[in-house]
């Protein structure tokens, strides 16, 4: 490169790891990452990921026990979405919403709809050593997925359907994603996500972000 690279560098490099399962690169790209910002919760997060992907759940202990050691918090993922005016937030697995088993119940039915689509939850991206039907259920979960049925649901009968526009305190998990690509095809809904690295605009079945999220 002809310039010197710097953490948004390395951490672009970081997550490419995981879409690549390589954990010797991701190794490397961590440890320069921690020298340049050691408290910054989304190095540690991205390892995680890469062990996830790859099944090394001992690693991602370590990872988590060195975060606990050095005292790195991270922040909980939260999503949030307006509606007339009134803001809803979810958290992963939020059961504090006044209609979140109306949301869940949703949810289900949608995934049920997408999965003959080519949709097949990834759960790699899930943090726990569990079997594939509950990993599968904690991606089912996460909160930009509980915010985006909700707002599904609050305006499927409105005759004015206009985007519906999600912000997210962390990253877009890969697999939340994936599923809200064949959402926007499936309800021929446009779906904006912002993140914490960038927009993305998901119509007819595919992302602005053109895959590199």
């Amino acid at each position: 490169m002809p310039i010197k690279p710097d953490k948004v560098i390395w951490g672009a490099l970081l997550s490419s790891c995981r879409s690549h399962q390589n954990v010797e690169l991701a190794e490397e790209v961590a440890r320069k990452l921690t020298e340049l910002d050691p408290n910054h919760d989304g190095t540690y997060v991205l390892l995680s990921n890469v062990y996830a992907s790859v099944g090394k759940w001992r690693d991602v202990k370590k990872v988590r026990d060195q975060m606990k050691a050095q005292n790195v918090q991270k922040a909980p993922g939260c999503s949030a979405v307006e509606l007339d005016s009134v803001l809803h937030e979810f958290t992963a697995g939020d059961k504090t919403h006044p209609r979140f088993e109306e949301v869940y119940k949703a949810w289900d039915e949608i995934v049920k709809r997408i999965k003959p689509m080519g949709y097949e939850p990834d759960t790699g991206f899930s943090l726990k050593n569990l079997d594939e039907e509950d990993k599968e259920e904690g991606l089912n979960r996460h909160s930009e997925k509980l915010a985006l049925t909700f707002a599904l649901i609050s305006t499927e009968h409105s005759q004015h359907k206009p985007a519906i526009k999600i912000v997210k305190n962390l990253r877009i998990c890969g697999d939340c994603h994936t599923a809200m690509e064949f959402v926007s095809k499936l309800e021929g809904r446009e779906i904006i996500v912002r993140d914490r690295n960038r927009f993305h605009h998901f119509k007819a079945g595919s992302c602005s972000c053109g895959g590199y999220w």
